[in-house]
């Protein structure tokens, strides 16, 4: 089969094939290569393989697969692409650049699935185009359930319309975001996304794409907070133990006086006078006390209880300082047993009850059973005011409160917190508009 009838036809449509860079070559039955077009000459560049077997000059890549390794004259090993048109014709592509290039995309596509960073491109337009595993531990969303979405179905409604003005100017400009959210997962949780916004321009000056890298921050701004909370605590503990001190030394001798004046003033008017002054110095040797046991911690006796039978044994005492109209039940299931502080345990209730009848509960609920596992919880929700979300995150702050001036010392729900904790419970707190929901959770008994 001399070059110019070759099998595959014409020397004009093997000529035809070298201009797209297609070479031909052609095989005798026993698969040794009898003719090479000028184009598969250049591609395989090795002079002799005339005669040769097509089987020892390529390696295939995967069984069955038509890419194949090749080693050249300088060297370097290239990718071909073979086309069998049959047993004695085939056609052959060098594909060393594309296959380089798909080698990057994967392992550009291999470190996006694999890294520990939530990653997220969008269009121009900021609809979604992909997110990777990292994306979706973090938001609860999977792939598919973003892809085509705005990003705005993460806004948890915690930054203005201004805030993404900018963000959005920056980015259309050509330049890199980088800055916080405070963003809403799947469930409804929120949490403190700390990211950095890039263009992607390609071959247009217009940005075409965005890629998002995203760091779940919210763990590192707890510990932060944590950490604040505990110096404060420190510094706060300083200064209130003096003051308590000198308190103390200037309420002595007020203690001291007023019942021999009572014992010797005899009219009513006066002894009326007397008695206010001793209430009066009462309820500051009472402050003092709760300023020493914040403190301190106070002495911490325990015994086993049945928190049902606590509570409910209770609800008279605590129901006598509520304000008329308010109403104080419960729904507690017998058999939660715990250890506690009973004093402590009472101090609990008898802050959260009065802090919701001072938010114009009209109705208290007191809620206590088992819960998951070996745990006890207890809950108090109240129908009055909610509290304000900027109040919301302060609230278990020492001297923080948002009642007027004289109606409170902002030591209430910090106290409740240091004895909760101090049993090795939980304390967590829901609040709307109307309404709020304190839980409390504690290791039970076996």
């Amino acid at each position: 089969m001399d070059a110019k009838t070759s099998h595959f036809g014409t020397a004009q449509s093997r000529d035809a094939l070298d201009g797209v860079g297609v070479g031909l070559i052609e095989l005798d039955s026993n698969r040794r290569v009898t003719f090479l077009s000028p184009r598969a000459q250049l591609i395989f560049s090795l002079p002799g393989l005339l005669g040769a077997t097509i089987d020892s000059l390529l390696r295939p890549m995967s069984p069955g697969g038509d890419h194949f390794l090749f080693s050249s004259a300088d060297g370097s090993t290239r990718v071909l692409k073979l086309k069998f048109l049959d047993s004695f014709c085939a056609l052959v592509t060098d594909v060393s650049e594309q296959a380089r290039l798909a080698g990057q995309l994967h392992l550009a596509q291999a470190a996006l699935e694999s890294a520990a960073n939530a990653i997220m491109i969008t269009d121009s337009n900021g609809m979604i185009e992909y997110t990777n595993p990292a994306f979706t531990r973090m938001t609860g969303y999977s792939p598919e359930e973003v892809k085509g979405k705005k990003t705005s179905l993460l806004n948890s409604g915690a930054h203005d319309e201004t805030f993404y003005k900018k963000l959005w100017t920056t980015l259309s400009a050509g330049f890199v975001w980088h800055g916080r959210f405070t963003n809403r997962r799947k469930d409804g949780t929120l949490f403190e996304d700390e990211s950095t916004i890039a263009p992607i321009r390609g071959d247009e000056v217009t940005p075409t794409r965005y890629i998002a890298i995203k760091t779940d921050i919210t763990a590192q701004l707890r510990l932060e907070h944590a950490t604040q909370r505990n110096e404060r605590l420190g510094l706060i503990g300083q200064l209130a133990s003096s003051v308590a001190h000198d308190l103390n030394n200037l309420l002595l001798p007020l203690k001291l006086v007023v019942p021999r004046l009572k014992a010797q003033v005899r009219d009513p008017f006066g002894h009326d006078l007397v008695s206010s002054l001793e209430q009066s110095a009462d309820r500051a040797s009472g402050l003092v006390q709760q300023l020493l046991d914040f403190v301190r911690g106070g002495r911490s006796v325990r015994a086993p209880i049945d928190l049902s039978d606590f509570v409910r044994s209770h609800l008279a005492t605590l129901a006598i300082g509520l304000p008329a109209g308010v109403q104080l039940r419960d729904q507690c299931v017998d058999g939660a047993l715990l250890t506690v502080d009973a004093n402590q345990f009472f101090q609990v209730l008898q802050n959260l009850v009065l802090n919701a009848a001072d938010a114009g509960a009209r109705e208290i609920l007191i809620r206590c059973g088992r819960a998951d596992g070996n745990t006890v919880a207890l809950s108090v929700s109240d129908d009055g005011n909610g509290i304000p979300p900027e109040a919301l995150p302060h609230i278990f702050e020492p001297f923080f409160t948002t009642k007027p001036i004289g109606r409170g010392t902002g030591l209430g729900l910090a106290t409740v917190q240091r004895i909760v904790e101090a049993h090795g419970g939980t304390l967590t707190v829901r609040s709307e508009a109307r309404g709020t929901h304190f839980t409390l959770v504690f290791p039970g008994q076996a």
